[in-house]
């Protein structure tokens, strides 16, 4: 295979995903995070309720977060992160 060919080529890392990913159809940014923000309070950000209100945001997306040719697990877990700095 020539140099170029593998510079082309996609290549998956650790985590399983592909470098050629498609962007997400689903805009996180405009989602609704008070089922998160809600129910997960610090300072001990209590592990069952922080659970069950991921879950409960999450599931509706699952087809799109589990779809390894997209960035939507990557891009809800950063708007998480964006409106509630959890740890």
């Amino acid at each position: 295979m020539a140099l170029v060919d593998t510079v082309f080529q996609a290549s998956t890392g650790s985590t399983g995903r592909s470098l050629l990913q498609i962007d997400c159809p689903v805009d996180f940014e405009y989602q609704n995070y008070t089922i998160i923000i809600s129910r997960c309070k610090g300072p001990h950000y209590p592990p069952t309720e922080c659970c069950d209100a991921f879950r409960d945001f999450a599931c509706p997306f699952a087809v799109y977060i589990n779809n390894k040719g997209t960035n939507c697990a990557d891009t809800m877990i950063s708007g998480i992160n964006f409106f509630r700095k959890y740890p």
